[in-house]
C-alpha cells in the first residue's frame, strides 16, 4: 500500500490502521490541530488526485476522505458553537476559518479533479 493510502487509512476511524496520533486523532480525542499531521494528510489528498484524476476513484479511498472531511468538518463547527463543549486549544477563530476553508476546497478538488493552488490559500502546505 502506498504512503498516501496509509496515511487516509491512519485518520480513518473504521480502519484496522486508524491511529490517535494521526491528524483525526489529535483532532479529537486532543482537541489539537496538529499542523504537521494535516500537511500529511492535505499531502496525501493531493497525491491521490494526481493518481486518480477524479475518476473511478475506490470506495476504498472515497468513503475514508468523505468520513474524515465530514468529522473534521463537524469538530470545526463545534469549536464555534458555545454549547458544544468542544474546543480547538491551539488554533483562534482566523485560523480554524483558514483551515475550513481549506480542507473544503482540497476535498472538493479532489472529487472534481481540479486541484486548488497550494499558494492560494492563506495557510501554505509546506510539504507541497
Amino acid at each position: 500500500m502506498n504512503e498516501s493510502r496509509s496515511i487516509i487509512n491512519q485518520n480513518f476511524p473504521h480502519n484496522s490502521e486508524y491511529s490517535d496520533e494521526s491528524f483525526l486523532g489529535y483532532l479529537h480525542e486532543k482537541e489539537t490541530w496538529n499542523e504537521n499531521k494535516y500537511w500529511e494528510l492535505d499531502k496525501a489528498i493531493y497525491s491521490l488526485s494526481n493518481e486518480f484524476n477524479g475518476e473511478n476513484i475506490p470506495r476504498d479511498i472515497a468513503w475514508p476522505l468523505m468520513r474524515i472531511y465530514s468529522h473534521t468538518i463537524t469538530l470545526l463547527l463545534s469549536h464555534h458553537s458555545k454549547n458544544d463543549g468542544y474546543t480547538i486549544k491551539n488554533l483562534d477563530d482566523l485560523a480554524v476559518q483558514e483551515y475550513r476553508e481549506r480542507i473544503q476546497l482540497v476535498v472538493e478538488g479532489f472529487f472534481q479533479n481540479k486541484m486548488p493552488k497550494n499558494q492560494h490559500f492563506e495557510k501554505v502546505n509546506p510539504l507541497l
